[in-house]
């Protein structure tokens, strides 16, 4: 079993890594399911914290947007 620390650092290894979940995992002999256990819970640990998790939000400001045309496009067939 992992600490909170330790897969951290697992965690950096695989963003350094540009490889899918699964790809590392298969290279690093570690259990998928395992790490997305831990994943969660660090991704909570960061939501506690009020660390950084890696995501930014996005932020909606001004009037709300045009409504979307509702103008019908009608393609003949050539």
């Amino acid at each position: 079993m992992w600490t909170l620390k330790q897969f951290e650092e697992i965690f950096d290894r695989y963003q350094a890594s540009g490889l899918r979940i699964k790809e590392f995992c298969r290279n690093e002999s570690i259990v998928e399911s395992k790490f997305y256990y831990w994943q969660k819970r660090l991704r909570e640990h960061y939501y506690r914290t009020g660390r950084e998790s890696g995501f930014v939000p996005i932020v909606f400001t001004g009037s709300n947007p045009s409504p979307v045309s509702k103008d019908v496009v009608h393609h003949q067939p050539i």
